[in-house]
């Protein structure tokens, strides 16, 4: 498989963005679900992200659960974060279908009971649902198909192997299989490294499982982590490697993966020193598949292109510009955005949002 991939930066100031948003009001409108969805032996388990939705349960013969008709029953509800979620019973039928549904205020509002801000060791259920300090990186399973569909996943850094995890929630925010105490997932995160970036920035892959980064210079690289936080594989390797290995250094960016590992996926990351001539670049792996990953070692090929430089700001002279470092991610237009959030280190610094034409051709 032969890919062709071509990055073309267009740099749009954070400024003209706030504007934008300032000037155009959109409706808004509601949006409840269900997720976490098991069968345990007949019984459907599933939360929901936020109260005041209403759930009709449908079977395949078109009747509804008697609990959950959306008439007079299953109207309402709170989220599932103080009730450890709802349940009801298959009772003979085959299948099922879910549907959740909320009348909007029509005006922006923060739910009572959402996750707003985790940067705290106390718990408080009207503050913040789950409190816990160094945060580094936040993804959300948004894909719809997934059994892992609204499952919320933080990474934490630290100074002790109890602090060095990771995290995974339900959409409520209640906490999922790995707990209040979080998951390694078998990796030996760094906790000596002065910034506390291990585990770092992460992301979800097309198949639920979480994509992590690792920014401490002994621990460097890329992991595919399985949703519930038990197991890893090595995605880009070798683990600590420099510039000198021509392949990748310090993962500061949000690691994204597209595609499928069994065709052929694409990895994209933000380095902070390779090249050394270029740091901060993005960079960008393609052709990984599942059976170059079976030595445990991970993708060890150069990356096939070197991008820009997403750290506008970097001070090259004084060695600043990486500590407020930017993410990645990628639209459906193909196109590439990074926000760069440092400034006023040197003259020319420039916080900002960029756009990246990001051409992958199969």
């Amino acid at each position: 498989m032969n890919k062709s991939i071509t990055i073309n930066p267009c740099r749009i100031l954070l400024l003209a963005g706030v504007l934008f948003i300032a000037a155009f009001q959109p409706i808004l409108h509601a949006t409840p679900y269900a997720s976490g969805i098991t069968n345990d032996n007949g019984t459907i388990h599933f939360h929901l992200n936020e109260s005041g939705g209403t759930v009709v349960v449908t079977y395949e013969d078109g009747t509804t659960n008697a609990n959950f008709n959306g008439q007079n029953t299953g109207t309402n509800l709170p989220s599932t974060y103080d009730t450890g979620g709802y349940s009801f019973s298959l009772a003979g039928h085959t299948t099922y279908s879910i549907a959740v549904s909320k009348t909007g205020i029509g005006a922006a509002g923060m739910e009572p009971n959402v996750i707003q801000t985790t940067n705290s060791s106390v718990y408080a259920t009207n503050l913040c649902l789950q409190g816990f300090g160094n945060p580094r990186g936040l993804a959300v399973d948004a894909n719809p198909t997934s059994p892992w569909f609204g499952n919320v996943y933080v990474s934490r850094g630290g100074t002790t192997v109890a602090q060095t995890v990771l995290y995974n929630m339900y959409s409520d925010g209640s906490w999922g299989s790995a707990g209040p105490a979080g998951s390694t997932a078998g990796v030996s995160w760094v906790t000596t490294d002065f910034h506390s970036v291990s585990p770092y920035k992460i992301s979800v892959a097309a198949d639920g499982r979480l994509i992590v980064g690792d920014w401490a210079n002994a621990n460097t690289g890329v992991w595919l982590v399985d949703p519930n936080l038990v197991t890893n594989e090595v995605l880009l390797g070798p683990v600590g490697a420099g510039p000198s290995s021509g392949v990748h250094s310090g993962e500061v960016g949000r690691p994204v993966l597209l595609g499928d590992l069994n065709t052929g996926a694409t990895l994209l990351t933000v380095d902070a020193d390779f090249p050394t001539t270029q740091p901060g670049s993005i960079l960008v792996y393609s052709n990984i598949t599942a059976s170059a990953l079976s030595t445990g070692l991970g993708w060890q090929n150069a990356p096939d292109v070197v991008g820009p430089q997403v750290t506008l700001n970097y001070n090259q002279t004084i060695g600043q510009g990486f500590y407020f470092c930017p993410s990645l991610c990628v639209g459906p237009n193909g196109y590439v955005y990074s926000g760069e959030y440092r400034g006023g280190v040197s003259a020319g610094d420039l916080a900002s949002v960029q756009v990246y034409n990001n051409i992958i051709t199969n």
